[in-house]
């Protein structure tokens, strides 16, 4: 999408600059590139995942729903809507979740969540419409390079943690 005030630059200008940034793009073969293997830490529990109450309405407790998510490994399949928000494919048949049809007004940074056939983390304080189901201590967005521990192609676990490994790495509830 490309957008620009039409009485300000003319068409010819505005293809001229796109034609300079192509001709500069760098185009990376993703073919030989092996996958980073990414294990990010969820502590999940009734005081992290706000929309537990859906899958139990489902017939997926939180033990089953841990089980689920933590024995699967992800690929980032795309990486957009917020500054490091990875969409992770391959999501179990048995965990997909419609999104909310009202998006929450704030999702805490950290949330781990569920719409649909993907799953992702929110990597920032947002607003969001994805089925909240437990938290990262992890930091997965930051001001410096690489900002984001992943790229398309990677491959990411998670792995179940206590309330305590969640605090003593720095989570907070």
């Amino acid at each position: 999408l490309i957008d620009y005030l039409p009485f300000r630059i003319n068409e010819s200008i505005i293809l001229k600059e796109l034609n300079q940034l192509v001709t500069r793009f760098d185009v990376r073969s993703m073919d030989n590139k092996q996958p980073n293997y990414i294990s990010i830490p969820v502590y999940y529990s009734e005081e992290t995942a706000l929309d537990l109450e859906r899958f139990n309405d489902a017939g997926l407790p939180l033990a089953e729903l841990i089980e689920l998510h933590t024995k699967t490994v992800y690929t980032v399949s795309a990486i957009g809507f917020a500054p490091g928000f990875a969409f992770l494919s391959d999501l179990p048949k048995a965990l997909h979740m419609p999104r909310h049809n009202t998006p929450r007004t704030h999702v805490p940074a950290g949330s781990v969540a569920i719409a649909d056939s993907k799953t992702a983390v929110y990597p920032s304080d947002s607003p969001g419409g994805w089925n909240i189901i437990g938290r990262t201590p992890i930091s997965l967005f930051t001001d410096t390079p690489p900002f984001i521990p992943f790229e398309v192609g990677d491959k990411v676990t998670f792995g179940s943690i206590t309330r305590q490994e969640y605090i003593n790495l720095g989570g907070k509830l």
